[in-house]
This record gives C-alpha cells, sequence and structure tokens, in this order.
C-alpha cells in the first residue's frame, strides 16, 4: 500500500486544525475563568463596609533618649507624617498596616539584585 501525498498533506492540515481548534477553546475558558473570578472578587469588596477615617493623631512629644527603636512612637511619628500630609492636600488618610520590610540590609539588596539581573 502506498500512501500518497494528498493523504500526507490531508493528515497534516487536519492535525494542525484540531490543535488550533484546542487552543482557542483552552483560551475561551481561561477567559471564562477570568470573569467569574474577577466577579466573585468584587461582590466581596462591594460588600465590605468602608473602613472608618482614622481620627486625627496630635503631635507626638518628643521621644526620651533611648526609647527611639520603640515601636509605638514610631508608629506616632508615621501617623503624624500621614496626618499633616493630609492637612496638605485636603484628603484624610489612614494608615492600615505597618510590616517590617526584608531583613536584608540596603547594601545586600543591591548585592542580590546585581547578581540576579536579567541579561
Amino acid at each position: 500500500m502506498q500512501i500518497s501525498l494528498a493523504d500526507t498533506m490531508l493528515v497534516t492540515v487536519t492535525g494542525i486544525a484540531i490543535v488550533f481548534i484546542v487552543l482557542i477553546v483552552l483560551v475561551f475558558i481561561m477567559f471564562l475563568f477570568g470573569r467569574f473570578g474577577a466577579a466573585g472578587k468584587g461582590k466581596k469588596k462591594k460588600a465590605a463596609a468602608p473602613a472608618a477615617p482614622a481620627a486625627p493623631a496630635a503631635p507626638p512629644a518628643p521621644p526620651a533618649a533611648g526609647s527611639a527603636d520603640d515601636e509605638g512612637d514610631l508608629l506616632a511619628v508615621l501617623a503624624a507624617a500621614v496626618y499633616a500630609y493630609g492637612e496638605q492636600t485636603g484628603k484624610q488618610y489612614a494608615i492600615r498596616g505597618v510590616r517590617p520590610t526584608s531583613s536584608r540590609s540596603a547594601w545586600a539588596a543591591a548585592g542580590l539584585y546585581e547578581n540576579t539581573r536579567p541579561f
């Protein structure tokens, strides 16, 4: 039995067509998953009540010697700075959370970036 060129081309074109049809279907399915995922997130955000703006903070008293590392003093200074900035712009801002940055120093982070940046 001899395989003709027409049969070979028919199998090739059919295979390529099936692959592209399946890819288009997968893209459509991923699009739908994205839509349903975004719709669920939007409902949760709309249902949550807006947070009350932070009360104006009084200017902090100068910290005593040795207590500059105290987290409470640092948060008070940050809150006062945010409040002062809000007064200048005419908006109310609130500090929602404070978390420490990475444990690396600035020099270590720069060295890591230098050694791992793309070409």
